[in-house]
């Protein structure tokens, strides 16, 4: 009996708890948003834009994400301008799907595609 009413007042609190206000509990802040990365083709795939673009960027991101990831950068990005590093050459290199995913593959690497 004893421990059924032991039982009895753990639920009794675990329900007082969660009925608690919103107010006196710390709200999560919202994740930021992050673009697809996912893919079945080549084509779905493009360079996220950046603050201070580069010749090559690993950040890849879906074709259908480019347009809000330039709305989000507008949002993080300083009015006036970084001071970007001077932008220079990058080794063959194409946006690929590779296992689903969007990536940047440099020429060498083994999903590089070979020429014909």
């Amino acid at each position: 009996m004893r421990a059924f009413v032991a039982l009895v007042a753990v639920v009794a609190f675990a329900a007082s708890c969660s009925s608690g206000s919103e107010s006196g509990r710390a709200r999560e802040a919202p994740a930021p948003w992050q673009p697809d990365r996912s893919c079945v083709a080549h084509e779905d795939c493009r360079p996220a834009p950046s603050c201070c673009p580069a010749p090559c960027t690993s950040d890849v991101i879906n074709v259908e994400d480019v347009d809000r990831a330039y709305q989000e950068l507008k949002k993080t990005c300083p009015t006036t301008p970084p001071d970007c590093p001077q932008a220079g050459s990058c080794p063959g290199h194409q946006y690929m799907c590779i296992d689903q995913r969007c990536k940047l593959v440099m020429e060498g690497d083994p999903e590089y595609p070979v020429p014909p």
